[in-house]
């Protein structure tokens, strides 16, 4: 790796876990490797496997739903990071989080906001978590609330593109089209192609 033949080490990595699949320090370092290299599928087996053996390892459970959730396994994901949340932890920020934004990508508006309200009690200043819960918002059509956390995003990070977007779409169903397409321009200069 050192010498920068990626390749090779990846497969002498492999080889080792091959020989050693109990020795979870090789199995998170290949995990690494295979995530760095856009390859869920072989991310999840590894993790599928260390988090057989060490079901109280709630990072194990996280990393394992969001492997899942990489190659669009959505519904495998939302079960996964429900038994993270059992487990508890310092992880439950962001699976709250996580969890809020399967919830909105099946269907589930309701849940969404109720698990991003939870992770914001927790830790206020997530801003995924103040994203997740405008998205929800905006499927709950709770247009102004929708475009307040937009807002609360865009005072830190003034280019985010979700907010730009979502505090559009909430705008344009109030009948605020000015305002709106002063977002939409913003975000096009911003991200030329987005829309």
């Amino acid at each position: 790796q050192d010498l920068g033949q990626d390749a090779d080490s990846l497969k002498a990595l492999e080889a080792a876990y091959e020989c050693h699949s109990g020795a979870d320090d090789i199995g998170q370092e290949l995990n690494l490797r295979y995530q760095a290299a856009g390859l869920w599928d072989k991310s999840e087996a590894v993790l599928a496997s260390l988090y057989e053996k060490n079901k109280n390892q709630q990072s194990l459970a996280a990393q394992l739903s969001h492997a899942l959730y990489m190659q669009g396994k959505r519904e495998d994901a939302l079960v996964v990071c429900n038994q993270a949340l059992q487990i508890g932890g310092q992880w439950d920020v962001q699976l709250l989080s996580n969890r809020s934004m399967l919830h909105a990508q099946l269907g589930d508006v309701g849940k969404a906001k109720e698990d991003a309200v939870a992770a914001l009690a927790l830790q206020p200043d997530f801003i995924s978590a103040r994203l997740n819960l405008a998205l929800a918002q905006l499927g709950l059509r709770e247009l102004e609330a929708c475009v307040q956390n937009c807002d609360w995003v865009l005072a830190r990070e003034p280019e985010n593109a979700a907010a730009l977007m979502n505090a559009a779409l909430a705008e344009m169903e109030m009948k605020q089209q000015a305002q709106a397409q002063l977002r939409l321009k913003k975000l096009l200069q911003a991200y030329p192609g987005h829309l």
